[in-house]
């Protein structure tokens, strides 16, 4: 992440110190206390993720439609549960409609940490 070498973590406590660490080079503001107040308010389960599903990683069979296989595994890793989610919504991915709606209808949404996730990678 970021060029920065990064986990494995024993907690979501030891994730968001990680992705905080920059804003402790910043002028500190209350918006650095509402990311840090809010991500200490969470606490997920550390589970296994693939962290780089898109369109383009996954394989389905032109003629039956089936997932044949999923590709590029080099940001896999134990990560909190709601971090497949919200990394395959990176990077405009959230404007396809069709790929939203099948995230929906696969795997739980955690819309509240997409936003302030997304608002953190602006500062750092």
């Amino acid at each position: 992440m970021h060029g920065r070498p990064c986990g494995p973590w024993e907690s979501e406590a030891d994730f968001n110190a990680f992705l905080l660490k920059p804003l402790d080079k910043r002028k500190p503001g209350d918006w650095q206390r509402e990311f840090r107040d809010t991500l200490a308010g969470y606490n997920h389960r550390i589970v296994f993720s693939h962290a780089d599903l898109s369109p383009d990683n996954v394989m389905v069979d032109k003629e039956t439609g089936k997932v044949t296989g999923i590709i590029d595994w080099e940001m896999a890793g134990w990560w909190p549960e709601y971090w497949e989610y919200r990394k395959a919504m990176y990077g405009g991915r959230s404007s396809l409609s069709w790929w939203t709606k099948l995230l929906e209808d696969v795997m739980e949404t955690h819309w509240e940490k997409w936003g302030l996730e997304s608002d953190l990678e602006n500062f750092v």
